[in-house]
């Protein structure tokens, strides 16, 4: 459940329903697009930094007295800045790979360790499927932290059900359903006992598929 979803966190609050993070963006996880990279998965850290970086580089060399927007000298070199640290280009605003993306030899002692040659940009463009998959975790109903049930989903239910027992009737089958006047009729069938019988209401909820 997303954490901005707050009439049914609201519930699960009033309910007593224990909750915890789920992690629903993982970095260490495959990418995979048959048409990017020659076929070949990459972690998705990856896809996403190398991919921050190369865009990065774009635009640190758009970032000029061509823009349509006049920029200061002083805010161009604040941009310039900025896009710098954004994509952790060097001094020249050249990407040439960043730790955020991962390492070949990892860092540990005295190693400093070895990190990885960057993927190309116009590489993984190929992948039809893979901005979805790198932006995920960006789409709103998707943004950490994404909540979760103890012992699942179902736990909500339960909780309701603990609540409002005494309006529920269990094992009842509804047989049919009709208009009545400004009302509708539902009959239905006990199905322990075999007894039809038949409720007349203001309005009904119909929860079939």
């Amino acid at each position: 459940m997303p954490h901005h979803h707050e009439a049914i966190l609201g519930y699960c609050r009033d309910l007593g329903v224990p909750l915890q993070v789920m992690v629903n963006d993982n970095r260490h996880a495959f990418l995979h697009d048959a048409d990017a990279l020659g076929g070949r998965p990459e972690r998705a850290r990856r896809m996403i930094n190398d991919t921050r970086g190369a865009v990065a580089e774009l635009a640190a060399r758009a970032v000029g007295p061509g823009l349509d927007r006049r920029l200061s000298e002083e805010d161009l070199a604040l941009v310039r800045d900025f896009v710098r640290a954004y994509g952790e280009l060097d001094e020249n605003y050249r990407y040439r790979g960043s730790s955020r993306a991962g390492y070949a030899e990892p860092p540990g002692g005295p190693t400093p360790g070895r990190i990885l040659e960057p993927l190309d940009l116009v590489d993984i463009a190929k992948g039809g499927l893979l901005p979805l998959a790198m932006l995920f975790g960006e789409i709103y109903e998707m943004q950490a932290p994404i909540m979760e049930p103890i012992g699942g989903m179902d736990a909500i239910a339960h909780a309701f059900y603990r609540r409002t027992r005494r309006f529920i009737t269990l094992n009842a089958q509804v047989t049919r359903l009709r208009r009545l006047g400004c009302g509708a009729r539902v009959t239905w069938r006990d199905r322990t006992t075999q007894r039809v019988r038949t409720w007349d209401a203001d309005h009904v909820i119909v929860t079939v598929p």
